[in-house]
């Protein structure tokens, strides 16, 4: 989207400058044209510079953040899982339909062009015009109703069989047009300008931008005349004669029908300026357009979110630390980066996650908030998913901890940005709402979270049903003497705390292949994940290693029943292996 909205900006501002009227049709045209050639511009610096995006990417709605080069989606979903059939993606089908009509496009330039060389063979010279770059020839070519120029290296002007009856004043009428044409090289922007509207041509203002520039290019041929000095009513005249209605296509015709009156109502009003632009003039129009354009081509670019080399080389040491179970190394390495001099806020806010993360870990949750608050200090600096990712483990961690205010005021700042809460998040609100004794805002987000499972194929999770069951409980005063806060304590689910993102298996990423992985395990009393094994993986092999590997790295809030954490067995969990383009 962001990408469409500069392309967008990108062609309304050159729309503007030509729909103005402001100066003369040759900086109106200089100024649109400028716009349309940067459009490839603006793609390519988005695909070199993708909005800065960080090396981590956000876990949808669970889990912490771990930065990798190679960072699949990763989903987590409990149910049924998708049926395995492989049907076309919606990326696939936009891209088949892309590829369809630019390949539709760049026939019908090629066809035309093959037209026009057919015309032009047939020809017969029969004068020759005087241009900057040399004598060039005239040729007469029947079929042909209006002048035009061809050829983009060895230009030709190519005129009717009416030649032979018009007088020597229309002669050089028509010779003048079409020797602006020539030294303007207007054939050849031509060209230029239909290959970038074949590659942009889903943009519709692409398309009213070129027929702009069209009309522009012969009002500027059309001023080039007038200055030479020929009346503007005696040329209007000589126009209206001798516009006919067939042109070659790709061809810049002197006469065509679609833009006559708005080229004649120019030539008659005397308040046009006409003057001719001067090489200081060019460059000053170009430069002026481009630094109107360039805070476009830049937008979403303008902070540097992207991790340095050497904080890169450090986490990814910090990474391999705690997979291997160094806490303590992976911890102090992490804090000697944290500490050290000219960091940016974008750095800062990844070393702070991983120093979170070793601190989950270990079970320092008092810790782990600590290190997550300080990335909600720069969240300016921050990549929006991590700064979204941040609110609801804090909303855990908080809640994990009994600080249900600061819990429930982390999970509604994360509920104000989020696209669409699922079903978790709402349960774990009504969670938080419970322990405050808030028991009628508890009950609707329970049932919400309930409503949401249920239209996703899990219509029946009895930790949540019994949940619900017990706020309407406490609603209605039939609970034992204790408080919410302490039966939430005793009595809670168990919850994911922390979700490694796998590792893409390089020949799955260099063949472009992406799937899913169901895995199954138990979360013991610890929290920690055991037995996972695969109940279903898609294609099946090609990441099995991958999910089991992150899977068993899972950290999870262990249920609690009466107040003993007990193992929960059967739980599954659903990655999904989507590269990022």
């Amino acid at each position: 989207m962001i990408l469409l909205l500069k392309l967008t900006l990108v062609l309304a501002a050159g729309l503007a400058v030509v729909a103005s009227g402001c100066l003369t049709a040759a900086h109106r045209y200089l100024a649109g044209l400028l716009a349309i050639l940067c459009l490839p511009l603006v793609v390519a610096l988005h695909v070199l510079l993708p909005d800065l995006q960080p090396l981590s990417m956000p876990v949808p709605e669970v889990g912490l953040i771990l930065f990798q080069q190679i960072v699949p989606v990763v989903t987590a979903e409990t149910g049924a899982p998708s049926p395995s059939l492989y049907l076309p993606t919606p990326a696939g089908l936009v891209t088949t339909v892309y590829l369809f009509g630019f390949s539709v496009l760049l026939f019908r330039v090629a066809r035309q062009i093959r037209l026009a060389h057919a015309w032009v063979r047939q020809r017969q010279v029969v004068d020759q015009v005087q241009t900057l770059s040399g004598a060039i020839p005239v040729v007469l070519v029947a079929g042909v109703r209006s002048p035009f120029t061809w050829g983009v290296f060895q230009p030709v002007i190519v005129v009717p069989q009416q030649w032979y009856s018009w007088d020597s004043t229309c002669r050089q009428m028509v010779y003048l047009h079409e020797r602006a044409h020539i030294e303007r090289r207007d054939l050849f922007w031509s060209f230029v300008v239909r290959i970038v509207c074949a590659m942009f041509w889903f943009h519709p203002l692409v398309w009213w931008l070129h027929y702009k520039l069209r009309h522009e290019a012969e009002c500027a041929c059309d001023d080039y005349v007038i200055r030479a000095g020929i009346p503007a009513a005696e040329y209007a005249d000589q126009l209206i004669k001798i516009t006919r209605f067939a042109r070659p296509r790709g061809a810049l015709a002197m006469a065509s029908r679609s833009k006559l009156a708005a080229r004649i109502t120019a030539l008659l009003d005397n308040q046009v300026r006409r003057f001719p632009m001067k090489k200081w003039q060019f460059w000053t129009t170009a430069v002026l357009s481009s630094a109107l354009l360039l805070p476009v081509i830049s937008l979403g670019a303008a902070r540097p979110s992207q991790l340095s080399g050497e904080t890169l080389a450090v986490l990814t040491t910090v990474q391999e630390d705690l997979t291997a179970h160094r806490f303590e190394q992976g911890e102090r390495l992490a804090r000697q980066l944290s500490e050290q001099e000219g960091l940016s806020d974008a750095d800062l806010g990844q070393v702070w996650n991983m120093l979170g993360y070793a601190h989950v870990l270990q079970d320092e949750l008092a810790q782990a908030i600590d290190a997550y608050e300080r990335i909600l200090t720069v969240r300016d600096s921050v990549p929006e998913g991590l700064f979204r990712i941040t609110l609801y483990t804090l909303a855990r961690l908080e809640y994990v901890q009994g600080n249900h205010a600061h819990a429930l005021a982390h999970i509604e700042q994360w509920f104000a940005v989020a696209a669409t809460p699922g079903a978790e998040p709402h349960v774990l609100r009504g969670r938080i709402l419970l322990a405050l004794g808030r028991f009628a805002e508890a009950a609707e987000m329970v049932a919400t979270g309930q409503a949401l499972a249920a239209d996703h194929g899990r219509p029946d999770i009895p930790a949540w049903q019994h949940l619900h069951a017990t706020i309407q409980s406490f609603a209605a005063g039939d609970t034992p003497d204790v408080p919410a806060a302490q039966w939430v304590a005793d009595n809670s689910d168990y919850m994911p705390l922390a979700k490694v993102a796998p590792v893409y298996p390089p020949e799955a990423e260099a063949q472009r292949i992406e799937g899913y992985v169901l895995v199954e395990f138990t979360v013991a009393a610890n929290g920690n994940v055991e037995t996972p094994q695969v109940i279903e993986s898609v294609p099946p092999g090609v990441f099995d290693e991958a999910a089991l590997l992150a899977a068993s790295r899972f950290r999870y809030k262990p249920q609690r029943i009466g107040g003993e954490a007990v193992p929960v067995t059967g739980i599954r969990n659903r990655i999904t292996f989507a590269l990022q383009d």
